[in-house]
């Protein structure tokens, strides 16, 4: 039985990076100001994106969001702020 929850995991990581880059990709066309600001706001009001973020923090730990977020030149502790903030309100 666990063999299959751990596989099911690791199928969600790749889903859950896969749909961050996509999005993170979108926020740098279409913001023309400051993208931790952008990331900041959409992690405020998508739900789904901070579920996502949650999720490959969880299963992938930190290095994993740090491979995604890397090339935006947003550092990590940001995002580990921004994801803790949002669980702490809901």
């Amino acid at each position: 039985h666990t063999h299959t929850h751990n596989y099911a995991r690791e199928q969600n990581l790749p889903e859950a990076a896969d749909d961050i880059q996509e999005l993170l990709k979108q926020l740098q066309k279409n913001d023309c100001g400051d993208i931790q600001i952008a990331v900041s706001e959409e992690i405020k009001h998508n739900p789904n994106f901070r579920i996502r973020l949650r999720s490959a923090l969880k299963e992938g730990g930190i290095e994993t969001l740090k491979q995604l977020f890397a090339p935006l030149n947003i550092p990590i502790e940001f995002v580990r702020g921004w994801v803790e903030a949002e669980d702490q309100q809901i």
